[in-house]
């Protein structure tokens, strides 16, 4: 059908655009060389865009697209991408998958730590337990001085840890809790809280 037959076009233009030089070219010669791959890249990248239009689902298409994107940098579009498959994601599992790509990206190359905390705190409302993004909402929050989200993310890895984990989490809570947030009575709550613990329990953390 017509999706199969963009995607062979699309994969050839694809290939074109990574073909290896074999060095024995001058400049003019490479530079038109570097002028070919990226229209083939382009051209490769309308054909994803085409089959995604007409096939939203089509995941060899959107791969190959995200690929392309990275590699041309093309930052803005990929978020786009990005964001419209996780909003059309059937199961959860992939939703996920697709909101930590964004909010990675927001967070890095775009330069958009604000949208990357929007993506991270709709990532913890779907799994609150998920280690993995509450410490990068942490991180995130915590170079962006968002302490209403930091606090957030330090409240969720306290209730998803146990053990020394728990209480260096805990630290950290109480620690933002009198720098940051003016709350010294209930971070000297839970330093007393702390400290009743059995020794060793701020040993090696997790």
């Amino acid at each position: 059908g017509r999706v199969l037959c963009l995607l062979a076009r699309g994969a050839l233009y694809e290939r074109r655009s990574a073909a290896k030089d074999d060095g024995a070219k001058d400049d003019e010669a490479a530079k038109d060389d570097e002028a070919a791959k990226d229209e083939a890249a382009e051209r490769a990248a309308g054909l994803y865009r085409t089959i995604l239009d007409v096939d939203p689902g089509n995941a060899y298409a959107f791969a190959a697209l995200e690929a392309l994107l990275r590699n041309q940098e093309n930052h803005q579009e990929l978020a786009k991408l990005l964001q419209r498959a996780a909003d059309e994601a059937s199961d959860a599992d992939t939703r996920r998958q697709l909101l930590f790509k964004l909010g990675a990206l927001h967070a890095g190359p775009l330069g958009a730590p604000d949208q990357a905390l929007e993506v991270l705190s709709e990532l913890l409302k779907l799994d609150p337990t998920d280690l993995v993004v509450i410490r990068e909402l942490r991180r995130v929050a915590e170079v962006a001085g968002d302490t209403s989200r930091h606090l957030d993310a330090l409240e969720a890895e306290v209730a998803a840890l146990e053990g020394e984990g728990r209480s260096r989490a805990r630290l950290r809570l109480a620690a933002l809790l009198e720098d940051h947030l003016d709350e010294a009575e209930r971070a000297e709550e839970i330093l007393n809280e702390l400290a009743a613990e059995p020794k060793g329990s701020l040993g090696r953390a997790e």
